[in-house]
């Protein structure tokens, strides 16, 4: 570990969790810009809904990769109802899973507004 002499972390974290966020609105799909890497561990996937989606609109979470890996299923959450969904995961990411976060709508709503933060670790401390 390096500490610079202002006393600021100059070096790498291993086993440190990171957080993508994804502002979320009424098109058919959403995706992140950075990636979650081979080997990383999915720890927790929270949507909070904050304006009503119509239309029967179903708000689905995957690991956009070779093999898509769902890590927020239909199921886990409600957009017709404003509220905060969390998923508690251990999902491990293999090398055919890695890609960015891609968030599908369907239903074809005309309102609704959500966020997203897919909480993960690229590498646990041993």
């Amino acid at each position: 570990m390096a500490i610079s002499e202002s006393g600021f972390f100059t070096g790498s974290i291993t086993g440190v969790s990171k957080d993508i966020y994804i502002p979320i609105g009424t098109a058919a799909s959403y995706s992140s810009i950075s990636a979650i890497p081979a080997g990383a561990i999915v720890l927790e996937v929270w949507l909070n809904v904050t304006a009503v989606y119509d239309n029967a609109a179903t708000i689905r979470v995957v690991v956009d990769g070779i093999a898509d890996q769902e890590i927020m299923a239909i199921t886990e959450n409600e957009p017709s109802v404003t509220a905060l969904y969390i998923a508690h995961e251990y999902i491990p990411i293999t090398v055919a899973e890695t890609g960015p976060v891609r968030v599908d709508i369907t239903g074809v709503p005309t309102v609704g507004a959500a966020n997203l933060i897919v909480r993960y670790v690229d590498a646990f401390l041993t």
